[in-house]
């Protein structure tokens, strides 16, 4: 097991009023529509079903269509929601790591372009469109047209400010945890595989892996013939007296004069 030092902190004040407003905003895009519908209605004498959703005979498609002028508006108010119970369940522990911060940060910049592009589209049009048609009532449905694109926007912009801020602690804090990773593995022994070798690490602020963990076959070792060692033959010696005899073929003892054999 290797251990691998992380850092955690608790989030702001200023964190969870920022992620409280990126919710409010993203809210209020979400439910633009019926809302400037019913500021149309109490304003202008003529009555709207819809500000810019079409009423179709199918409810589905009608929800489709909401859907696709305000995809950003509630993609926002669900991250942002879940960001600020996040960053209001953390303010007294630290549980927040980088990896929050950045996930935070980065829906943030990808829910940017789109409103943006909306947003010129929209203003150049509305421009062109109150001159010919200087009404209080063209004027209210572009200015709605623009804060369709606009509101989903600031709801982004304090997403991301909540985001750096957390980004910001993150960077002085000393609180860290150690968590252990694997870096052993153990293939089964019935396949013929050995133990995984444990990769290379270079030494430094970051740690790289340097070589892949290969599989180790353990190689059998070669049998190598044993010669046979031949063992001394055993000296005559006398049955009596124990001397060894110089001729083994000797018939009596040269010490004791004993025959040698009977």
């Amino acid at each position: 097991m290797n251990k691998v030092t992380k850092k955690l902190t608790n989030s702001s004040g200023a964190v969870c009023v920022f992620a409280l407003l990126s919710f409010v905003f993203a809210a209020i895009g979400a439910a633009f529509d019926p809302i400037a519908t019913l500021i149309h209605n109490a304003v202008f004498k003529h009555d709207i079903d819809h500000m810019f959703i079409y009423n179709f005979n199918d409810s589905l498609d009608t929800v489709y269509n909401y859907f696709q002028i305000y995809s950003t508006s509630v993609m926002l108010c669900i991250v942002s929601f879940v960001v600020m119970i996040l960053m209001f369940k953390n303010k007294g522990k630290k549980g927040l790591s980088s990896t929050s911060a950045s996930i935070v940060i980065f829906t943030a910049l990808a829910s940017i372009p789109l409103p943006v592009i909306g947003m010129i589209h929209r203003l150049t049009n509305s421009i062109m469109e109150i001159k010919s048609r200087d009404t209080d009532q063209t004027v209210f449905i572009k200015i709605c047209e623009l804060l369709v694109f606009s509101i989903p926007l600031l709801a982004a912009f304090f997403l991301m400010l909540s985001g750096l801020c957390l980004a910001l602690r993150l960077s002085g804090e000393t609180f860290t945890v150690e968590i252990d990773t694997v870096s052993d593995i153990q293939l089964p022994a019935e396949h013929g595989f050995g133990q995984m070798q444990e990769p290379a690490f270079n030494k430094g602020p970051f740690t790289t892996p340097v070589s892949s963990p290969e599989a180790v076959i353990p190689a059998a070792a070669p049998v190598i013939p044993t010669p046979a060692v031949s063992q001394p033959e055993a000296e005559p010696k006398c049955p009596h007296c124990g001397s060894v005899l110089k001729n083994p073929n000797a018939k009596f003892c040269s010490v004791c004069g004993q025959k040698t054999h009977d």
